[in-house]
Order: structure tokens, then sequence, then C-alpha cells
């Protein structure tokens, strides 16, 4: 083999009247779907087999098309798309576990969202007030205040140990909170 060359892996699928793996071309049709009785029509991924043109049904295509159809849903009833959910935890910097700990719910929830379950309208709504607020800024300034606090404490406790009589040594902060309470989660 040359160097540098490549070989393009060849994906397959079962054919049920085939009776085989086959290779599979591919296209995309509006399919009619319901979820909670919201009718609509979805563009779908369909793989027919080049030998005999039978549908078939290869695993990552049914769930690229299951994410479709719930997005499309998502997008009628006002929800926030799987992808917009992605996009708003990494724009906020969040894994997954941090995006559930400030939504109050588990962080395998998060993971199905992003995979294409529908969340409900609560969640949903947590989502877009995080997303419309300044979150981002109150969470690196909370951080920012927590980490002062603890280095206030270290030093308050040096300076106990040490020169309790000299009350120059210590200093205070206010107690510390977000600017911003009614619009932030941090």
């Amino acid at each position: 083999m040359k160097k540098g060359y490549r070989m393009k892996k060849v994906i397959k699928a079962y054919c049920e009247k085939c009776d085989k793996d086959i290779v599979f071309a591919t296209s995309v049709e509006k399919r009619a779907a319901t979820i909670r009785d919201k009718k609509f029509e979805y563009d779908c991924i369909v793989a027919k087999c080049k030998e005999c043109g039978e549908e078939v049904y290869p695993a990552f295509i049914d769930k690229t098309n299951e994410i479709a159809k719930y997005d499309k849903y998502k997008s009628i009833a006002g929800l926030l798309t799987s992808q917009e959910i992605i996009d708003l935890r990494k724009k906020l910097g969040l894994t997954q576990v941090d995006f559930a700990k400030k939504l109050g719910c588990g962080e395998k929830t998060i993971a199905r969202y992003e995979n294409g379950s529908i969340q409900d309208k609560v969640i949903d709504q947590s989502m877009r007030k995080i997303k419309t607020s300044n979150y981002q800024e109150c969470y690196i300034t909370r951080i920012i205040h927590i980490k002062f606090e603890n280095f206030h404490n270290a030093v308050k406790n040096i300076n106990t140990e040490n020169d309790s009589d000299n009350e120059n040594n210590n200093f205070s902060i206010e107690n510390t909170v977000c600017h911003d309470r009614n619009h932030c989660y941090c």
C-alpha cells in the first residue's frame, strides 16, 4: 500500500430480502410523525439495499432519524432542540454534570436531552433563563468571590495564630453574593 493512502471504510447493513449484509445507498425523504398529539413531517435519512432496493435500518441512521424527529417536535412545541442544548452548555463552559446541577436534574437527564429526548417545559424554561441571563459572568464572578473568601479565611487563621494582638493584620470582606440574583443561577 502506498504511503498516505487510506482505504475507504464500507459500511454495510443486513437486508432481509437478500438475506445478507449489503452495501446501501441513502437519500432524504419526508416522513410523517405524531408526538403528543402533534402531527408533523420531518426529514428522514432512508437507507436502501443497492441490490434489491429494500429499505434497511443501520443503527446509526436510526439514531440520527430519531433525533431529527424529536428535534422537529421540539421546534414545533417551542422547546430547545438537542443541538441548542449542547451549544448552550458548551457556551457556558459547563460539563453535563455541572449543567445538570444548575438545572436541578440528573446528569443522565442532560445526556438524554442532548441525544433527542424531549425535556419538559419547566426544564426548558430554566435553560432559556440561563441562556438569556448573564449567567457566565455571574458564575465566574462567584468563583472569584469563593476563592477570595477562602484566601481571606486562611489569612485570618494565620493572623489569629501568629499575632492575635495586632488588629492591623486582619482585614475583612463583605458577604459576597452575585450582583444579579434576579437573573442568575449561581
